[in-house]
């Protein structure tokens, strides 16, 4: 089994940053951490549109995604209309609005609401579950962490309390599959 983080980016060669090969076997479990009253486009709201663009990108192509995040997306758009993806200096994609945001609830692996205060628990959850699915069946497991953290120490996950999920805890969730 092969576990990537996409804080481990590996740079190609046109100095841009490129996720790990993702085949139809690969397994997705996708959390975004951060605060739903810093989640506007002006302050952290683009944590929310790189989650988006994933999903938008890796959505149909495998059959196994677990997409987490704790911000009510109906009361977001409903306050900033639309978030854009990229670099606020060249053309950008748009990854949220009502209207992509009604398909969104119906389509398969919709990103999932789960409240502040478990969101952590959940995740952890779901990367043990898939981990251990994808060791039986010699799968690949993706992990992406959307959220403010340090460098090599970890990512703030769990909102309401600041804690952060360290990537030693999740190296033992992984070893215990």
């Amino acid at each position: 089994m092969v576990i990537s983080f996409i804080n481990l980016l590996r740079p190609v060669a046109d100095n841009r940053l490129a996720p790990p090969d993702v085949t139809k076997h690969t397994r997705i479990v996708s959390v975004l951490g951060i605060e739903p009253k810093w989640a506007s486009p002006r302050d952290d709201g683009w944590f929310l549109s790189d989650f988006l663009a994933f999903w938008h990108v890796l959505n149909r192509l495998t059959s196994s995604q677990t997409w987490l995040h704790c911000l009510d997306l109906d009361k977001l758009i409903g306050e900033h209309k639309r978030y854009l993806h990229g670099s606020p200096f060249e053309p950008r994609k748009e990854v949220l609005n009502e209207t992509m945001l009604a398909k969104m609830k119906t389509t398969c692996h919709a990103p999932e609401y789960v409240g502040g205060m478990s969101i952590r628990k959940v995740f952890t959850e779901a990367v043990h579950r898939e981990c251990k699915a994808a060791d039986e069946e010699y799968h690949n497991v993706l992990i992406l962490m959307f959220g403010h953290g340090v460098e090599g120490k970890g990512i703030d996950i769990e909102v309401t309390t600041k804690k952060r999920l360290r990537f030693e805890k999740l190296q033992k969730i992984l070893q215990r599959k």
